[in-house]
């Protein structure tokens, strides 16, 4: 799929990607996911949070942002950089030169 992105991308284009992401240390990743079912407890009951979390987990595969950067450079991406973090969701922007 990206690569398909990069080739229908004229060059000066972007493309602009908002994705969860695990991390390679799993205590970090722990962490990081305690925080987020923290902040969304606001809202969901645990209950809720887990089901959505176990809804997903057979839906995705998840990448370390390393992985991202990784398969966008494969695609021909040089200019790679992230503009957002937020808990385990990351958005990163790759320009076509």
């Amino acid at each position: 799929i990206v690569n398909n992105i990069y080739e229908a991308l004229i060059p000066g284009g972007a493309v602009v990607l908002a994705e969860k992401t695990y991390n390679n240390n799993s205590r970090i990743s722990n962490i990081i996911t305690s925080i987020y079912h923290e902040y969304k407890e606001v809202n969901f009951t645990l209950a809720e949070i887990r089901d959505k979390d176990k809804s997903l987990r057979s839906m995705f595969k998840l990448n370390t942002v390393d992985e991202l950067v990784i398969m966008l450079r494969k695609a021909g991406f040089v200019s790679i950089d992230t503009f957002w973090q937020n808990h385990t969701f990351i958005g990163i922007i790759g320009l076509k030169e």
